[in-house]
């Protein structure tokens, strides 16, 4: 009997959630589903597109989960993600059931340059998606820098 090696499960809170963007960083987009992750805050990143988590009592970030990803996509969102974060296991909500989930954190020595404001996806999805997505695009074929730098 051959088992198949159950993948990584990854929770994603930003430019992530949008397929177009995980299709074009890592050649398919994952099937993911709904999730919370308690006792964080989403915030936007000073100068960015893209926002940044970091431990929050009492707030909630909403996000994706993905399940079942493989040593190469894991690796490859490592690679996207810039250094002011830290890859952390957390424990996160999905379809009634506490689930845990590699989640990408800002580290507390780049704190600073997180806002006080939420990032707001919808305003990313209207005035940054595609043109994030053809970073994202160059960032996978190896021709450019990491959308996230």
């Amino acid at each position: 009997m051959n088992a198949r090696h159950a993948g990584e499960q990854v929770f994603v809170y930003g430019t992530l959630m949008f397929p177009e963007v995980t299709a074009a960083l890592l050649g398919h987009a994952p099937r993911g589903r709904p999730a919370r992750l308690a006792d964080h805050a989403r915030l936007a990143v000073r100068d960015a597109v893209y926002p940044g988590i970091v431990p929050r009592f009492g707030a909630t970030v909403r996000g994706v989960l993905f399940a079942d990803v493989d040593a190469a996509d894991l690796a490859r969102l490592d690679a996207y993600e810039s250094a002011i974060y830290e890859r952390r296991r957390v424990e996160v909500l999905s379809d009634g059931v506490v689930q845990p989930a590699w989640a990408w954190i800002v580290t507390e020595r780049e704190r600073a340059r997180l806002t006080d404001q939420p990032w707001d996806e919808r305003v990313f999805e209207l005035c940054h998606l595609t043109a994030y997505v053809e970073r994202c695009r160059a960032f996978a074929k190896g021709s450019g820098k990491s959308p996230g730098a």
